[in-house]
């Protein structure tokens, strides 16, 4: 179940995401679109990024002062 969870705060994040640059960034979304498209690699690249920025960021919120700290900055950084 928590699996299950986990990977539906994932997917939604994402979705709902893609669809705000869609909504209020709209010619810029479409200019990103057409480069990522031209290179599959760069496409799969940025997809796994995302899904592990993501997945840290839902996973992983840690904000004590310590080394683990680290981790859940770097997961909010490769998302943004």
């Amino acid at each position: 179940m928590e699996l299950s969870l986990f990977l539906a705060k994932l997917i939604g994040i994402t979705f709902s995401s893609l669809a705000v640059m869609m909504l209020f960034c709209k010619e810029q979304f479409k200019k990103s679109i057409k480069v990522v498209i031209s290179s599959p690699t760069l496409m799969l690249a940025d997809f796994i990024n995302i899904v592990i920025g993501l997945a840290i960021a839902i996973g992983h919120r840690i904000w004590e002062w310590s080394w683990r700290v680290i981790i859940t900055i770097l997961g909010y950084h490769i998302i943004s």
